[in-house]
């Protein structure tokens, strides 16, 4: 009985990981092959978003594409991660401050931790590294570890 359980959940497990990605794939303006979504993600604006081929993005994750986001292959997004092109600029000299978006760019090999964020105007490098709960304020060189609020950046030795 329990095989039959454990089948019964794997096969329901798989059906709607397939569901999440010909919903999402309708949204986003392009998605390549072989990437899998686990659990809830949250995209705004998906028009803007490009998602790579081979790439996982996890539970709860938000991708909010007021301006571009543009994911390589092989990336991973862990879990609560927010990757944000939006912000609101405190030097605007409105009653109301102005609201703007930079593009994220997400390069090839990238891994990007449990809980961290990724702002505005940010390009993560080849094979970077995000590390958990990283607030990620400036572009990261490939081959290089991102850790600490803000991110201090950490070169990776043997890693390409």
């Amino acid at each position: 009985m329990k095989t039959l359980f454990r089948f019964i959940h794997r096969y329901c497990a798989r059906l709607m990981q397939e569901m999440r990605y010909f919903h999402i794939k309708y949204l986003v303006q392009h998605i390549g092959k072989g990437t899998k979504f686990y659990g809830s993600v949250t995209l705004y604006f998906p028009e803007n978003i490009s998602i790579g081929t081979q790439c996982t993005i996890n539970h709860g994750v938000i991708l909010n594409g007021r301006d571009k986001i543009e994911i390589g292959n092989n990336v991973r997004i862990s879990p609560n991660t927010i990757i944000e092109t939006g912000y609101l600029d405190f030097r605007s000299t409105q009653h109301t401050l102005e609201h703007k978006s930079k593009p994220i760019i997400i390069k090839n090999g990238a891994w990007i931790a449990s809980g961290a964020r990724i702002l505005a105007g940010v390009t993560i490098g080849e094979n970077a590294i995000i590390a958990a709960g990283a607030v990620v304020t400036k572009n990261v060189p490939k081959n290089t570890i991102a850790k600490g609020v803000p991110a201090t950046m950490h070169k990776l030795e043997n890693r390409e």
